[in-house]
């Protein structure tokens, strides 16, 4: 899956920055990033994940808490219906020793309700320096961007 991104795609991809970091939306979606992730990281981290609460999990999938996504709290009740399977899934879903790929598609196996969304938002508060967030609209963009990588979807729909 090692793919080269062409020169200007990554030309096209400076240049939508440049664009959004001026407007308003960019500093709503940026000034509040130290504060969530402070927030949640400790949360989301190997240590707590064997005893998050439903209420800390639902709270993280709540816009005004995480202040990026909208949508995530749709499913927080199946989610949360087996708080054990949650906290499984959540150990499994971070823990870097295997592959992304494999942690993923376990994780979303193993929790009703839980997509691809909520899942890479909870990779990438955990650790914004190796995630990004795949949702529709991420995905829509590489596409149309010609990045967008060819793997196996197996799981993830």
């Amino acid at each position: 899956m090692a793919e080269t991104v062409p020169v200007d795609v990554i030309g096209k991809l400076r240049e939508a920055v440049v664009s959004i970091q001026k407007t308003a939306i960019y500093k709503e979606i940026l000034e509040p990033k130290d504060e969530v992730l402070a927030r949640f990281q400790p949360i989301f981290s190997a240590e707590n994940t064997p005893k998050i609460t439903e209420e800390e999990f639902r709270s993280f999938l709540l816009l005004e808490n995480n202040r990026h996504w909208s949508g995530l709290h749709r499913q927080g009740p199946r989610m949360c219906s087996n708080m054990g399977k949650l906290r499984k899934a959540l150990t499994v879903l971070l823990n870097a020793a295997q592959p992304v790929s494999e942690r993923l598609d376990e994780a979303l196996q193993m929790v009703s309700g839980m997509g691809k969304n909520v899942a890479s938002a909870i990779l990438m508060v955990a650790h914004p320096d190796r995630y990004g967030v795949w949702n529709n609209r991420s995905e829509a963009n590489m596409m149309g961007l010609g990045i967008w990588p060819s793997f196996d979807r197996r799981v993830l729909r």
